[in-house]
């Protein structure tokens, strides 16, 4: 059987590069965790990871699956054209057209079509660089969005609210609801906006605790599952049903975050993320090292965490800008840290400025809302503080 033409890139430019996503903020849940899946496999050939995003996004697969398109060895041969002297990848699109394209222009294409990917949180960019004789040394790199453009408007939400475990499978709820009569067994847990508008101020408090310690060199190696599977415990909330099942206006599920609740799903998420290893070795090195020959079909697991830490940067880069005082801090002063050094007195300004009447208020209080708070009586020290320099020049 004959081949089909094959088209050859770039002349002319393919089809499939008019339709490619602009920022991480606009991959739905499927090219989201493909993404992921790629960074996670690649990790350690940043050229690699991006030629294989490019392709999962562009639904592009080698025509010979039984070689397969990537190895340990970066990415193989699938032809080699006699006549030039070049090796190529032979791809397929879905409509069964075959596309070729050397190592060289795979590269290339996949750095001008995806800018953002080898920046998942986002990045301020830099300015061109010259020397003495007013040579560029080094291009200027434009800024790249996270999930949080320059006006915040895409901020919210994730592509998916919440995702289901059934068993020891995740699952997205639309994949779900496909499953038949799994749901007396499906565990839901609701997934965080990327501005983490619906986390309450006690599980920010958690999470940053934990989230130092994610990617710490101090951690041993048989730590990392451990701190990982925190992470996921207490930025993930499991549904409860709620009390009054006879209202007919009560919600289906229940979100509300439970620290020691939390605590107790740590081994359930440290259970998923090994079955994330290889059955073989359960080397967590490699683990930690993002090494693509421990990861089975069923990394899951450890594509959800890294989505996780994406949103809780992402949210951390947006409250930056929002409140810059607050988290910046200016001179010697520094309020937020200030604040959570002293939390006890904390609590108490805030019930006080609020009219709150316990702390457990505070606590179950939204983020944003304390961080506005916070910000604000920032500012009004701010204010007093200059009020009084003023006063004491004059005298």
């Amino acid at each position: 059987m004959e081949l089909p033409t094959v088209s050859t890139i770039p002349a002319p430019a393919p089809p499939f590069l008019a339709t490619l996503p602009a920022s991480w903020g606009a991959l739905t849940w499927r090219q989201l965790t493909g993404c992921w899946r790629c960074k996670i496999l690649y990790g350690g050939n940043a050229d690699v990871a991006r030629a294989a995003a490019l392709l999962s996004l562009c639904g592009l697969h080698p025509v010979d699956m039984t070689k397969g398109l990537f190895r340990d060895d970066d990415i193989t041969t699938l032809r080699y054209d006699g006549k030039t002297g070049e090796s190529l990848y032979y791809l397929q699109d879905g409509e069964g057209r075959l596309w070729t394209v050397t190592p060289r222009e795979l590269s290339q294409m996949s750095l001008q079509s995806l800018p953002w990917f080898d920046w998942p949180y986002g990045d301020q960019g830099e300015p061109v660089e010259k020397d003495e004789q007013g040579r560029v040394v080094k291009e200027a790199r434009d800024p790249v969005r996270g999930y949080v453009n320059e006006n915040f408007r895409d901020a919210m939400q994730l592509p998916e609210e919440t995702i289901v475990v059934v068993g020891r499978r995740l699952l997205t709820v639309s994949e779900w609801r496909e499953m038949k009569g799994k749901g007396d067994k499906a565990i839901h847990f609701a997934l965080p906006s990327v501005a983490c508008y619906n986390i309450t101020w006690q599980q920010y408090r958690s999470l940053q605790a934990i989230a130092p310690q994610l990617f710490s060199d101090i951690i041993t190696d048989e730590e990392v599952l451990s701190t990982h599977a925190q992470f996921m415990a207490h930025i993930l909330v499991p549904a409860r049903q709620p009390a009054d099942r006879e209202d007919p206006f009560a919600p289906p599920h229940d979100f509300t975050y439970d620290a020691d609740r939390a605590e107790q799903t740590v081994g359930f998420w440290r259970q998923q993320l090994e079955a994330s290893l290889d059955g073989r070795n359960n080397d967590i090195t490699k683990y930690r090292n993002n090494d693509r020959a421990t990861q089975r079909h069923d990394d899951t697991a450890a594509v959800l965490f890294h989505i996780l830490f994406q949103v809780y940067q992402t949210s951390m880069f947006y409250y930056e800008r929002t409140f810059p005082l607050l988290f910046n801090g200016s001179g010697k002063s520094d309020p937020l840290q200030d604040a959570l050094k002293g939390e006890t007195r904390t609590l108490n300004a805030v019930m006080k400025y609020q009219g709150y009447t316990k702390p457990e208020d505070v606590y179950a209080e939204n983020l944003p809302n304390i961080l506005s708070t916070l910000n604000t009586m920032a500012e009004e020290a701010k204010q007093v503080e200059q009020m009084n320099a003023r006063i004491k020049r004059k005298t």
